[in-house]
């Protein structure tokens, strides 16, 4: 059976745009992805990086001491399947405005 396509129209964003879901069930590839989705399930949450909830997040971060040459950053997903290589971070504390940084530039920094 050939996967079936339908969209959800996605609400909290501008001009409601649509959010194309596939239906997979019952395709030809299901039962390999079902095979594969139950290894991950069963490590999920066994890894130093999981966070179970928004809670464990706070409680995380509010515990986080960063160093002078430490920026901590978050990023916001607007588009899953494109590859954006820039993006915008506000540093206030040292410079008073926004400033560029090339993703892989805080890569290296690890």
């Amino acid at each position: 059976m050939v996967p079936q396509l339908y969209c959800l129209p996605t609400v909290h964003k501008e001009g409601i745009p649509f959010r194309p879901i596939v239906d997979y069930i019952g395709s030809v590839g299901y039962n390999t992805s079902r095979f594969l989705a139950d290894i991950v399930t069963s490590i999920i949450g066994k890894t130093e990086q999981f966070v179970k909830n928004s809670k464990q997040l706070a409680d995380d971060l509010a515990s986080l001491r960063l160093e002078d040459d430490e920026v901590l950053i978050s990023l916001d997903v607007v588009s899953l399947f494109t590859t954006s290589s820039r993006f915008v971070e506000s540093d206030n504390r040292k410079t008073g405005e926004g400033r560029e940084l090339e993703l892989q530039d805080i890569a290296r920094r690890r």
